[in-house]
C-alpha cells in the first residue's frame, strides 16, 4: 500500500465507448483535472432488520452498485469539444478553415436527448487505477470570475467499476492554454456586450439516474426523464433596468463566448466555445440593497424557456452549444 494523497502521481483519462457496459482500454484522452475531482464507488448495504434471539446486528446483504463522480477541469480549447460530445452526443460539423472545424449541439424541446458513454480511469498517488465503465454526464456547471481560468464541472454516473487496474505509464496533455476570464464575453441580443464581473452556469440535463431494475445490481443506461433546467448567475454593476425587467418578466437572449488567442487551423481560425440561451428570465424577486459603495447586482436567470439560436433554423430549442477546434467531427 502507498499514500494516495500525493496528487503529482495521480492522473485521470477518458475514452468513448460503443457498447453500454463494455469498457474501452485504448485511445484515452488525458485530462488535467483540478483539485476536488473525485469518484465514488460503493455497494449499498441492505440491512437485515430481523429478530434472531440476541442483540448482535446481522451482517447486511449487498445492495446497489453505485458509481459516480465529478470531473473538474479548466476549460481547454483543445478538449472542450470532446466533453461537449460526452454531454450531448452527436455534433453537426462544418469545415471553417484549413484544419479547423465548427461543431454545434442543440438542446431540443421535444426529442429524447442523451449524451455519449465513456470509460474513465483515475489513479491517486502511486496506487493502481480505478476504472469506471459507461459513464454518462447528467449535470454541467461553469464558473468564471475576473481573475482565474474558466472552469467546468461535469457530474456523471457510471454503470460499474474495476479496481487495481494497471496504471498508465505515459501521458499527453494539450499545450494550449485554457480559457481565462479575459477570453470571455457576455452579450445580450438587445443590450449588446455587457460588463460582467463573474458568471456561473448550471445545466441539469434532466436524465433519469435512478434506473436500477430487478435482476441487476448495476444501473441501466440513463434516459431522458424531464425538461432540462439551465440557470445562469451574472455579477455586475447594479442597474435599475434589471429590477424593471424582473418586474415586467422581460425575456432576454444571452450568449456566453470563449475566444482563444491560439489557432485551431492554419487559415488561421482561432479556437472558440459558446453557449447560447435564447429564452432567459430574471428572478422576479430581483433587487439590490443600498450600500456605502458602488452597488452590485447578482442576477439570477432561468435560461430554460427556449427560442431560436444561431443554428436552430425555425425550430425553438432550449439552448445551443458550439465550439471551433481541430477535430473534424464528434460521433454519437
Amino acid at each position: 500500500m502507498a499514500l494516495i494523497g500525493i496528487g503529482a502521481n495521480g492522473y485521470c483519462r477518458v475514452t468513448k465507448e460503443a457498447i453500454y457496459g463494455t469498457p474501452v482500454v485504448s485511445s484515452f484522452t488525458d485530462l488535467p483535472i483540478k483539485p476536488g475531482t473525485a469518484l465514488m464507488i460503493a455497494k449499498a448495504n441492505i440491512e437485515n432488520d430481523i429478530v434472531i434471539g440476541n442483540r448482535l446486528k446481522p451482517a447486511p446483504n449487498t445492495g446497489r452498485t453505485m458509481c459516480n463522480g465529478e470531473l473538474i477541469v479548466d476549460i481547454n480549447p483543445a478538449t472542450i469539444g470532446k466533453l461537449l460530445n460526452y454531454a450531448f452526443g452527436l455534433s453537426t460539423d462544418t469545415t471553417v478553415g484549413d484544419g479547423a472545424y465548427t461543431h454545434y449541439w442543440l438542446q431540443e424541446l421535444t426529442a429524447d436527448v442523451d449524451g455519449a458513454i465513456f470509460t474513465l480511469e483515475q489513479a491517486q498517488g502511486v496506487e493502481p487505477a480505478n476504472q469506471l465503465t459507461s459513464c454518462m454526464i447528467h449535470k454541467i456547471a461553469i464558473e468564471v470570475d475576473n481573475e482565474k481560468n474558466a472552469q467546468i464541472t461535469l457530474s456523471y454516473i457510471a454503470k460499474t467499476y474495476a479496481t487495481d487496474v494497471t496504471r498508465a505509464t505515459s501521458w499527453s496533455y494539450s499545450a494550449i492554454l485554457p480559457y481565462n476570464f479575459s477570453n470571455v464575453t457576455v452579450t445580450e441580443a438587445g443590450l449588446g456586450a455587457m460588463l460582467v464581473d463573474n458568471l456561473s452556469i448550471e445545466i441539469d440535463l434532466g436524465l433519469d439516474i435512478e434506473r436500477w431494475k430487478l435482476g441487476d445490481a448495476t444501473v441501466k443506461r440513463v434516459l431522458f426523464k424531464k425538461i432540462p433546467q439551465a440557470n445562469m448567475t451574472l455579477g455586475l454593476d447594479a442597474d435599475q433596468q434589471f429590477n424593471d425587467a424582473a418586474w415586467a418578466h422581460t425575456s432576454y437572449a444571452f450568449t456566453v463566448t470563449f475566444t482563444s488567442t491560439e489557432n485551431a487551423g492554419s487559415t488561421p481560425t482561432v479556437y472558440s466555445f459558446a453557449l447560447q440561451f435564447p429564452g432567459c428570465r430574471l428572478n422576479p424577486e430581483t433587487a439590490v440593497e443600498n450600500a456605502t459603495e458602488r452597488l452590485k447586482h447578482e442576477l439570477e436567470l432561468d435560461c430554460s424557456y427556449g427560442g431560436l439560436t444561431t443554428n436552430s433554423g425555425a425550430v425553438n430549442v432550449q439552448f445551443e452549444a458550439r465550439c471551433t477546434d481541430a477535430t473534424a467531427a464528434y460521433s454519437a
